[in-house]
C-alpha cells in the first residue's frame, strides 16, 4: 500500500476458472479504479479455459 492505495490481488489467484472468476469479481467490487497491464504475450491460461487471466480480468471489469 502506498499513499493509501491497496494493490490487488494481494494473494495468489486460484488456478480454476470458476474460482478465479469469483475471486477477481470480489476484488473488483472493492475497487474504485482498476488498471490492467497488457502486453505482447497473451498471459497465463487456466487449464480449464481458453481465456487468459488478464483477458478474464478485463472482461469482468467491463461487466
Amino acid at each position: 500500500m502506498e499513499r493509501g492505495h491497496a494493490v490487488l490481488p494481494d494473494a495468489p489467484l486460484p488456478e480454476g476458472t470458476a474460482e478465479l472468476e469469483q475471486t477477481v469479481s470480489r476484488y473488483l467490487e472493492q475497487c474504485d479504479l482498476a488498471i490492467h497491464l497488457l502486453g505482447r504475450h497473451y498471459g497465463a491460461t487456466p487449464e480449464d479455459s481458453t481465456e487468459s487471466v488478464p483477458s478474464l480480468q478485463v472482461r469482468l471489469s467491463a461487466a
